[in-house]
């Protein structure tokens, strides 16, 4: 990440991590279509779904609209002069692109939230799926987190993954099954 955005100069960028893919053909039109209206000046923020096997979930529009929810595969900013020196940090493997995003936040003059869902983000990755490392992790960040992250980490050896994730995100989402 940290190469292709030394790469690109001056130009919308936007990330997908392994596994996440646009919602369908027209993604890419329909985010230059608020590019071109923003005038390149603001931090891009769309929706994003999750997914698990065939189990989709959207984030309702309150959830959406709180400022905590940044959703690293529908980031987009302008690569500009200020934005291009912050760099992930590649030691930090769990939360890397939380803490970049942060970064570009708050360099950003105007941050735009837009209620359409662009992307796919797959569960089950390092950041969606707790194990021994993320608990380890998350109670070096702050306590609080470590202990939600070692209650998750419970529920899942407990429970099959797919009634972890509906557990999971029954509140902040709603779900739905394609075949």
């Amino acid at each position: 990440m940290n190469y292709g955005k030394a790469v690109v100069k001056n130009s919308p960028l936007l990330f997908l991590n392994s596994g996440d893919f646009f919602m369908n053909k027209t993604t890419i039109f329909n985010i230059n279509k608020f590019i071109l209206r923003t005038k390149l000046s603001y931090v891009l923020l769309f929706g994003t779904q999750l997914k698990y096997d065939n189990i989709f979930f959207k984030i309702s529009l309150n959830f959406f609209k709180d400022k905590k929810h940044v959703p690293h595969s529908s980031f987009i900013y302008i690569n500009n002069y200020f934005n291009k020196k912050i760099d992930f940090n590649v030691k930090n493997t769990i939360s890397a692109d939380g803490d970049w995003m942060k970064s570009i936040i708050k360099r950003s003059r105007f941050i735009l939230k837009i209620y359409k869902d662009i992307t796919v983000h797959t569960l089950g990755g390092i950041s969606t799926k707790p194990t021994i490392s993320t608990v380890y992790y998350q109670f070096n960040y702050k306590i609080f987190e470590g202990i939600k992250e070692l209650i998750k980490l419970i529920l899942i050896f407990f429970m099959r993954s797919k009634l972890y994730y509906k557990f999971i995100y029954n509140r902040k989402y709603t779900h739905y099954e394609k075949n």
